[in-house]
Parts: C-alpha cells; sequence; structure tokens
C-alpha cells in the first residue's frame, strides 16, 4: 500500500513540474525587459518588519502562532505584529488581543475574504518590510533577521522561506502511525519549484520591501489563490528586471492537517488540478475555492470579489452605499456613481455638464415635468444657481401643466425641452437665451 502511495505521489509532482515548466519558459522568452528601479534598504536604522496574519476562525492556535513569532524573533523592537481577523465568529481577533507579546501587537478586524485581510492589514502597518504569514506556519528560528538579510540584496524582488510540514501536527495514531508516505516526496519537489521555477507558494511566507509592495500590491480581490497571482505578477517583474525571487534555505512549517485528512496522494493530484484549471482552463477563483471546500465563499450571497453584502462599506473598490466604485450598475438597481438610470427607472443624480435636452428626456420618460430655464418672467429657479439644472427640485411623478413641454413651444423658445414662460400680451415675443454661464446672475 505505502508503496502505491508514494509512486502515486511521485507522479503527481512531476505531473505539477510538466505543467509549471513551459508556462515558466514562456515568461522568460516572451516579457520584455524594463527599467530596474532600485529600492534602497534603510541603512540607518533597524529596519522593522510588519509582519501581517490574515486569519479566519484560528481561535486554537492564534495564541501559538504569535508566541512563536515572538520567541524567535531576534529584534523584538524592531518587530510588529499585525493580526488581520477577516470576522472571524470564533473570536479569534479578542484572541489575539488577550495574547501576550514582547513585539508591538495590533489587531485590525477587516472586510470579508483572505485577500481584503491581506490588504487591510498590510495597510495598517508601519515598518520597511512587509511580511505576510498564514496563520498554521511555524516561522524558524531568527526570521527577523534573516529577512533583512535577504532583502538587503538588491537583486531581490521578493523573498520566501522553503518548504516543509510541521510533523508534529499529525496524531501519532493515524493510519501511518504518525507522519504520512511521500512528505518528504512532495517537500522536495516544491523547494525544486520554488527555486528552479520562481514560484514559491503562500503558505512559505512571502516578504518585501515596503516601496515593492507599492509597485507590487495589492492582493488581487480573489476569494481564492491570491497569493499565487501575487507571486506570478513579481515573478514576472524580477524577469523584466533582470533580478530575482529569493527562496531563503530555512524552512518555514506549514500545518499537516489537510495531508493527513485526505492523504499525501490525493492532496498533491487535487493541488496540481486546481493550478491547472485555474491556468490552462480558465476556471474562476469561486469555482476553485468551491472545489477546494465544496461550498460557495462564505454563502451564496458573496460579490464577486468574496466580499458578503454586509461587509461592503469598508471593502476597497465599493462605496459606502454598495455602488460599484467605477459606475457600474449594481445588481439591485442602486444608482450609478456616474448617475445613470438604475435597473427600476429611478431618477440619478445629473453628471455636470450635461445638456439640458438630455436632462428634458430623461424627466419626460419619468413622467415628471422639465424645469423652465426662461428666467426674465421670474418664474423657476435659476438654472446656474442650481447648480446642475436637473431639476431636482420638481418632484417625482407631479402632473405637468397644460402645454409644458410641448415640442413646438420649447423650439420657438430656441432652448430644447425647455418649457417656455408665459409672455405679456403688450410685449413682443423675445428668444430666450439657451443657458447662462455657472454663477452669472440674473438680468434686471
Amino acid at each position: 500500500m505505502w508503496v502505491l502511495e508514494l509512486a502515486t505521489t511521485w507522479f503527481a509532482c512531476i505531473l505539477g513540474l510538466c505543467l509549471s515548466w513551459p508556462a515558466w519558459l514562456a515568461l522568460q522568452r516572451n516579457t520584455p525587459k524594463s527599467f530596474a528601479r532600485h529600492f534602497p534598504f534603510p541603512a540607518v536604522r533597524k529596519a522593522v518588519v510588519s509582519v501581517v496574519i490574515p486569519c479566519y476562525n484560528e481561535k486554537a492556535t492564534i495564541r501559538q502562532v504569535l508566541k512563536r513569532l515572538d520567541d524567535t524573533a531576534v529584534e523584538r523592537d524592531s518587530v510588529e505584529l499585525i493580526v488581520a481577523d477577516a470576522g472571524s465568529p470564533d473570536g479569534t481577533a479578542a484572541e489575539a488581543k488577550r495574547a501576550g507579546t514582547r513585539c508591538t501587537k495590533r489587531v485590525v478586524t477587516t472586510s470579508a475574504g483572505r485577500a481584503q485581510a491581506h490588504n487591510e492589514g498590510a495597510a495598517e502597518a508601519r515598518g520597511d518590510i512587509i511580511f505576510f504569514l498564514h496563520a498554521d506556519t511555524k516561522v524558524p528560528l531568527g526570521w527577523d533577521k534573516l529577512i533583512r538579510d535577504c532583502l538587503r540584496d538588491p537583486t531581490v524582488v521578493i523573498g520566501a522561506f522553503s518548504f516543509g510540514v510541521d510533523r508534529s501536527s499529525f496524531k501519532p495514531d493515524n493510519r501511518w502511525g504518525g507522519s504520512p508516505t511521500g512528505m518528504g516526496t512532495v517537500e522536495w519537489f516544491a523547494n525544486f519549484r520554488s527555486g528552479r521555477l520562481q514560484l514559491p507558494y503562500g503558505d512559505q511566507g512571502i516578504f518585501l520591501l515596503r516601496q515593492r509592495w507599492a509597485q507590487l500590491g495589492p492582493m488581487p480581490s480573489l476569494v481564492m489563490m491570491e497569493d499565487f497571482e501575487f507571486v506570478r505578477r513579481a515573478r514576472t517583474q524580477a524577469v523584466a528586471e533582470g533580478r530575482r525571487i529569493a527562496v531563503l534555505p530555512q524552512v518555514a512549517l506549514c500545518s499537516g492537517r489537510r495531508w493527513e485528512a485526505l492523504g499525501v496522494p490525493a492532496t498533491t493530484l487535487s493541488n496540481q488540478w486546481f493550478v491547472f484549471a485555474y491556468t490552462a482552463l480558465g476556471f474562476t477563483d469561486r469555482q476553485i475555492y468551491k472545489l477546494y471546500y465544496g461550498s460557495t465563499p462564505r454563502g451564496a450571497a458573496c460579490d464577486g470579489d468574496g466580499t458578503p453584502p454586509h461587509d461592503r462599506e469598508s471593502s476597497p473598490g465599493l462605496s459606502n452605499s454598495g455602488v460599484a466604485a467605477d459606475g457600474a450598475v449594481d445588481a439591485d438597481g442602486a444608482v450609478d456613481a456616474d448617475g445613470a438610470v438604475d435597473a427600476d427607472g429611478a431618477a440619478c443624480a445629473t453628471a455636470e455638464g450635461e445638456e439640458p435636452a438630455e436632462q428634458a428626456e430623461q424627466a419626460e420618460a419619468q413622467g415628471q415635468e422639465p424645469e423652465s430655464l426662461a428666467e426674465d418672467a421670474g418664474e423657476g429657479p435659476d438654472s446656474a444657481e442650481s447648480g446642475d439644472g436637473s431639476g431636482a427640485d420638481s418632484p417625482p411623478g407631479e402632473p405637468a401643466s397644460a402645454g409644458a413641454g410641448a415640442p413646438g413651444a420649447a423650439e420657438e423658445a430656441g432652448v430644447p425641452g425647455a418649457v417656455e414662460s408665459k409672455p405679456d400680451p403688450a410685449q413682443p415675443r423675445a428668444k430666450q437665451p439657451r443657458k447662462r454661464a455657472r454663477g452669472q446672475s440674473k438680468r434686471r
């Protein structure tokens, strides 16, 4: 049995390399060279490392993670720990706040989704170096010094630790009697991929200078594969600049709970399938999430970026009203940011500089009376004083007066779509001005 498991693991690992190698060669061949910017490493003082720990429902392990980081740091006064809790219902944030550390520690509650936790945690960071670490990963001794020494090399774009699986996370009474068969094979191939193909994964810990994060960030708003996409972005930048991604020989140990639950062959094959489906078959991040976890991201009510509706207020890219920042119409018929009419036909704010005819057409389509622009008779508000001339003072659905908005009257007045004011019979009719400049006073 163990021979079959080991052979299947080797097959899965070799298959993964065969799928990844052509993309790496194509990247080297097709990426145009760009100007290599120099990001100086702080020389006058000790560089501060900000550790961003995105987590969700990690109450049982968050204390151990913080204690491990605190105990193994060399320069604790130059380390900042940031727990970015993505709204865990199990009290992860409260548990992290109670944990005692000698390093500076902060706990922030972020929007739903691991990508948002990465980005909002990094926005809170004050250090010169940002280190993204999974909540179930154990760092090596002296990790902060190793990171500083690595990033002093100007040829390094981002860095990561070597991959390893925490053998102590396995139950001694499992069917393998401890470590599952093939675990060492997976570690060797993962480190080969990380070093030779310049493609470390998020469970190895990703670190980079703050200036690089400003250049490469933020993490893409995906419910899964966000760190994979970020590393691919960094790899492309490294190839373009003639630089590299550094993989340190020291090992960061990730949890083996999934390897133990499914077995090494099944876990390795499924991981290779997810990467292939995402990169080659065009599967979306939500589809990969459903394949991996067997459920939709935080319920079916999530948006495209995995953010539930109740988390929209603090989500980057969305305004407080739930309107997309790029002006797209919301699915529930919310008002567009650019003033377009929404799905249920409600009137929206008029964009600045819109022509009166367009305003009148919108008002007529909704059964409203178009507002008069003729001010000499003293009727109606001045369009210059009203700001946008959209007719917002007219209540929707108010019955129009007889003859208001008639096309013939509007054309005679010389103002398209405007309502003609009532002339004095004793005075000859005069054409009304088309539109006064903003801020111009009425004629006396």
